[in-house]
């Protein structure tokens, strides 16, 4: 299988908003073999930004049927200010429904703040409950427009504490 390890993704930068920026994305269709493992990387984004564009940090955004994706021991920070719009950031993201996917033992922290924007700016996002593995992370998401996470990927779904998250 793919093993995505050891890598330091930082500082990507744009001019515009109408832009998402991704330290790691996959994104593929239904396929079999072994897992895709992306496991102790370190990604940092968000800092120098002035044109608040959308942030994810890891996006997994694959088929729910197949190969299991694993992603173990990595550390994602996003950080900077939102100056305006309504972009959202994510140190984590999930797109679609999947219970191949196991997350653990990795740390996202989220302190992407509002100075004038209205975006919501999480630690780890969902699009459903229905989700494979996740377990004995570290998560943190603090500032204006600051939520630990969401079931639904977008505001519907904020949970606010740990035992709302479970």
């Amino acid at each position: 299988g793919v093993k995505i390890y050891n890598n330091r993704i930082a500082d990507l930068l744009t001019s515009t908003a109408a832009v998402t920026i991704r330290g790691f994305y996959q994104f593929s269709a239904a396929f079999t073999g072994s897992p895709v493992m992306f496991y102790n990387n370190f990604i940092a984004l968000g800092k120098d930004l002035t044109s608040n564009p959308t942030i994810y940090g890891i996006d997994v955004n694959t088929s729910a049927t197949g190969t299991p994706t694993q992603i173990y021991y990595n550390s994602v920070y996003i950080s900077g200010t939102a100056s305006a719009g309504a972009n959202n950031s994510m140190a984590f993201r999930r797109s679609v429904a999947d219970l191949l996917i196991d997350v653990r033992d990795n740390s996202f922290y989220n302190t992407r703040t509002n100075t004038a924007g209205t975006g919501t700016h999480w630690a780890i996002g969902l699009s459903s409950s229905a989700v494979g593995t996740i377990n004995n992370n570290n998560y943190y998401a603090d500032g204006v427009g600051g939520v630990l996470g969401t079931t639904t990927n977008a505001a519907a779904g904020n949970q606010t504490t740990l035992a709302g998250w479970k």
